[in-house]
C-alpha cells in the first residue's frame, strides 16, 4: 500500500520528461533481446517490486492476496474521466456471478459493446482490480463495456471461468435490447489470462456452432499453458509476472496436466482457427507471456483472420493497469482505437 504523500509523489515523476527519468534510474539502462525498457518503466518495475505481496508462492494464500490487490486497485491508475455505471448479478451454475455495465457519457449511437474478462491468472484480481482500465476503455471506445466478475481457482477450476464468462456472453447478447447494444456487435476482450478466457471462449463458440463475438481484444494474453517460449525463459524474474508465479497460477487452475494441451485452454492449439472474430493483439516488451501472444496472432493471420498486432517493446506485463506511466496510458488508448476501426480496414 502506499499513503496520500508517496502517491502524489509517484504522480509528480510520471509527470517528469523522460531524461529526467532517466537520470533518476542512475543511468542503468535495461536491455534484454534487442529491447530497451524506457525509464518510465523502470521506475514502475522499481516500485512493484517494492510492493511485491510475497516472493515466496509456497504458501501463499489466493484469499489474502486477492484482498491485497483489491487493496491497491487504482493507485497505479491515471485517472479515468467520469462516466456511468450499473452493476448486475447474474445466476450461474451453483452460484452467481458480478457484472458492472460501464455507460460513458459520449456514446456512440451504433450499438457496440465490449465484454470484458480481468487478468490475474484466474485466481487474483476482480472487478474492482480491472475498475480503472475498463472505465478507461469504455471512455475511448465511446461503447459500453461489461466487466465480468467470473469465479476465480482453486475454488473453481477450469471450465468454471470460462463457462461463467460465456453465461455472462449469452445473458448480455439476449438481453441486448433492454441494454440499448446490437447482439451481433458484442466484441470479446481481456488482459493476460482474461486474453485467454476471451480467445477460448471465442474457440469454443466456433466449434459448438454458436453466435460469435464480432471482434477480440486480446492484451498480452496467455494462450499456451504447456509452451515453452523465449520470452519465458528471458523474462523468468525480476519483470513483475515471473515463471514461479505462472505455475502457481497453472496449478490452481488446471486439474489434470492434460488440460494444459486443451484448446480451451491454449486456443495456440486449435487447428481450425479459420473464421474466428477480427482481433487486436497486444504484447508487451518485457513480458513472459510476449511471445505466445505474437505466435497466436500469427496463427490467426495465417488462417485468413484479419489481425491488428502491436507490441509495445519497452513496457512490462499488465501495464494496461498502470496507465500512471504515459506510455501505458498511450497504449490503452491505442488499443481502443485498434478495435474500433480493425473492421473498417
Amino acid at each position: 500500500m502506499i499513503n496520500g504523500m508517496q502517491s502524489a509523489l509517484v504522480k509528480f515523476l510520471f509527470r517528469l520528461p523522460n531524461p529526467i527519468l532517466k537520470l533518476l534510474t542512475r543511468g542503468k539502462t535495461i536491455t534484454v533481446g534487442g529491447r530497451t525498457m524506457t525509464p518510465g518503466t523502470q521506475i514502475l518495475l522499481h516500485i512493484l517490486e517494492k510492493r511485491r505481496p510475497t516472493k515466496d508462492l509456497s504458501n501463499a494464500d489466493p484469499k489474502k492476496l486477492r484482498v491485497l490487490y483489491d487493496k491497491m486497485a487504482g493507485s497505479l491508475d491515471r485517472k479515468a474521466a467520469p462516466l456511468k455505471i450499473k452493476d448486475h448479478e447474474l445466476d450461474v451454475d451453483q452460484g452467481t456471478i458480478p457484472i458492472r455495465e460501464y455507460i460513458p457519457d459520449h456514446i456512440e449511437d451504433r450499438g457496440n459493446a465490449l465484454i470484458y474478462f480481468h487478468g490475474g491468472g484466474m485466481v487474483l484480481c476482480s472487478i474492482k482490480t480491472h475498475d480503472i482500465l475498463c472505465r478507461h476503455l469504455a471512455n475511448q471506445l465511446g461503447w459500453k463495456v461489461f466487466s465480468i466478475g467470473y469465479r476465480l481457482a482453486p475454488e473453481h477450476q477450469y471450465p468454471v471461468p470460462l463457462n461463467d464468462c460465456e453465461s455472462a456472453f449469452d445473458w448480455i447478447a439476449d438481453n441486448a435490447d433492454d441494454f440499448n447494444i446490437d447482439s451481433g456487435k458484442l466484441a470479446v476482450g481481456g488482459d493476460s489470462a482474461g486474453g485467454n478466457l476471451a480467445a477460448s471462449l471465442c474457440v469454443r463458440r466456433k466449434e459448438e456452432s454458436k453466435s460469435m463475438p464480432n471482434k477480440q481484444l486480446l492484451i498480452y494474453p496467455a494462450t499456451d499453458w504447456a509452451g515453452s517460449y523465449q520470452s519465458r525463459k528471458d523474462y523468468a524474474e525480476g519483470f513483475f509476472l515471473t515463471l514461479d508465479l505462472m505455475k502457481w497460477f497453472t496449478n490452481h487452475y488446471v486439474v489434470d496436466d492434460k488440460d494444459s494441451k486443451n484448446i480451451y485452454v491454449s486456443p495456440i492449439r486449435y487447428n481450425n482457427p479459420a473464421g474466428l472474430p477480427d482481433a487486436v493483439v497486444v504484447t508487451a516488451g518485457f513480458d513472459p507471456l510476449r511471445d505466445e501472444g505474437i505466435a497466436y496472432a500469427k496463427h490467426l493471420r495465417d488462417a485468413g483472420v484479419k489481425v491488428i498486432e502491436r507490441e509495445h517493446e519497452g513496457t512490462i506485463h499488465a501495464f494496461a493497469n498502470f496507465t500512471i506511466e504515459p506510455l501505458a496510458y498511450r497504449a490503452v488508448v491505442q488499443m481502443a482505437q485498434d478495435l474500433k476501426t480493425i473492421t473498417e480496414q
